[in-house]
């Protein structure tokens, strides 16, 4: 009985497939008709050149300045918002201190250099002394020491 029904379904699927592929065929070197299109009539008028909107920009990047000293700014070189390249001055710190530094650090290096000239002139005379039996190995040994340790200091 089911063997039947699906026959029977399948020659009515069949034939209304072949009714539906009987249409006619257009002639041979007739072409199809030109689609439809909506035409609009042209109008001149006035434009707007312009046209304003709300809203609001951001930054695509956003760069956090800080400096690698510290200190007080003296100059601003670029006012906020401006574009900068890489080289830019963008402020001035004011040198004032660091001008100090240097210069106390210069005086550290003379006094140093001088604590070692009077270390290696000790030194020799303690030599001397010693050679000659004047002084103990003790003091030869404390000026040698002396001597070392402005080697190390710089």
């Amino acid at each position: 009985m089911q063997v039947k029904a699906i026959t029977l379904l399948t020659a009515a699927i069949s034939a209304a497939f072949m009714i539906s592929g009987c249409e006619e065929a257009l002639p041979s070197g007739a072409a199809p008709k030109p689609p439809s299109v909506p035409v609009a009539e042209v109008v001149v008028r006035p434009i707007t050149p312009f046209v304003e909107f709300t809203g609001s920009l951001t930054a695509v990047k956003r760069v956090e300045l800080r400096p690698r000293v510290a200190g007080y700014l003296q100059e601003v070189s670029v006012p906020e918002g401006r574009l900068v390249n890489q080289g830019d001055r963008l402020f001035l710190i004011d040198p004032r201190e660091f001008v100090a530094a240097v210069n106390v650090a210069k005086a550290r290096l003379r006094e140093a250099e001088a604590a070692s000239l009077l270390a290696k002139a000790e030194y020799a005379r303690a030599e001397k002394l010693f050679a000659q039996k004047v002084v103990a190995r003790a003091f030869l040994d404390t000026a040698t020491a002396a001597v070392n340790a402005g080697k190390a200091q710089g």
